[in-house]
């Protein structure tokens, strides 16, 4: 079942482990992608929207702001395994701009986190040498 969380209901991210293999996060919007995943795994599910720092008629506004998104997201990991959700849950899940979910890795000050995946890549014309 999917459900919104407020930023009121955060004690209520459920995250036990059944076996070997703790739940996952996962950062992305695409809930129907998610829904789809909840048949073959119970997990959590956290969307983040930084649609406001994408704004802008060229692609090198989302390329500047992308550092900005990943650190807020990083940050939120941290909150996260503070409140005692496990380092060893999050799946960081990147769609389009995955390079935000690389550099919300990067900036998660508990541990590497154990897994980051960047899918459907956001165009032939961004720079590569620009992957901060």
């Amino acid at each position: 079942m999917v459900s919104q969380l407020k930023q009121s209901g955060i004690h209520k991210i459920s995250c036990q482990q059944k076996d070997d293999i703790a739940c996952k996060l996962f950062l992305f919007k695409n809930h129907n992608i998610f829904s789809e995943y909840l048949l073959r795994e119970d997990c959590n599910s956290i969307s983040v929207d930084w649609s406001a720092l994408a704004e802008g008629d060229h692609e090198t506004v989302t390329l500047i702001n992308a550092p900005i998104a990943g650190a807020a997201t990083g940050a939120f990991v941290d909150f996260l395994i503070r409140q005692g959700t496990p380092l060893s849950a999050f799946h960081l899940i990147g769609f389009s701009m995955a390079r935000v979910v690389g550099n919300a890795g990067a900036a998660v000050a508990a541990g590497i986190l154990p897994r980051i995946t960047g899918l459907d890549p956001a165009s032939e014309n961004f720079p590569l040498d620009s992957i901060g």
